[in-house]
């Protein structure tokens, strides 16, 4: 009887771990999704970014955290009513909203509770200020040669598809980085 239990059990615990690894893993980054009008959210690197960058001409990059205030009224006002008005279809810009977060289900239930629907996407990385600061300027160095490292969050920024940045890296409302670009345009 033990010896036919044990096999039975071993199954049993695969197929658990197998149900919960299938739960927890990430979309991966799809750049047709990129710009659509649903709450959809991907895990991505700055290898992604450097695709949705030279995407179109011009970038709205903007990066926020689940723990910062400045971060969650962002994405409470200023996000949602932005890209409620804006015109989507905009052939010259992309915008990448950029959450770091633990896992996808931080990034998924604040864009759920603001109503944000449009793709957003998330950098992986261990919730604490320092530590999120510290992996935003890292993916940012790896993208553009002059980017000079920020102590804040959130942090926006617009940038051609050279890797030139038109609006230096600052903790920037959202609606200002497309302010900036309607008014170089």
């Amino acid at each position: 009887m033990k010896k036919r239990i044990l096999p039975l059990l071993t199954v049993i615990s695969f197929s658990l771990f197998n149900i919960a690894c299938s739960q927890s893993q990430v979309s991966e980054f799809k750049p047709e999704d990129l710009g659509k009008k649903e709450n959809i959210v991907q895990q991505i690197t700055a290898e992604d970014i450097n695709t949705i960058i030279e995407h179109k001409e011009y970038t709205a990059l903007f990066f926020y955290t689940t723990w910062c205030g400045a971060s969650i009224e962002n994405l409470e006002t200023h996000i949602k009513n932005t890209l409620d008005t804006l015109d989507l279809d905009d052939e010259e810009l992309s915008i990448a909203i950029i959450g770091l977060a633990k896992n996808k289900n931080q990034i998924e239930e604040l864009t759920k509770k603001y109503d944000i629907n449009y793709t957003t996407y998330y950098l992986n990385s261990p919730i604490g200020s320092g530590i999120d600061k510290s992996v935003i300027n890292k993916t940012l160095k790896k993208i553009f040669n002059d980017y000079e490292s920020k102590n804040s969050v959130p942090i926006g920024l617009l940038c051609n598809n050279k890797k030139e940045i038109l609006l230096p890296p600052a903790g920037y409302i959202f609606n200002n980085i497309i302010e900036a670009y309607y008014r170089q345009k």
